[in-house]
């Protein structure tokens, strides 16, 4: 899973270490089926997702209108 040392660089790297402990129990693993959209560009976002393992795609809709 998610470890302590993945925290040394990125937009975790300023968390303060008394948080760590707790920001790590927190996690939840959750499987996604291949398709699945886990979020949707403009709907608020409720989560902070870690891929452990596998790929994801990422696209933005440019001049949509909503």
């Amino acid at each position: 899973m998610f470890s302590v040392n993945s925290l040394r660089a990125g937009a975790l790297s300023r968390l303060p270490t008394a948080d760590i402990g707790r920001l790590l129990a927190r996690f939840e693993r959750v499987r996604v089926k291949r398709g699945t959209a886990v979020v949707q560009e403009g709907e608020p976002g409720d989560f902070y997702y870690v891929i452990e393992s596998g790929r994801a795609t990422v696209t933005r809709n440019v001049g949509a209108w909503r």
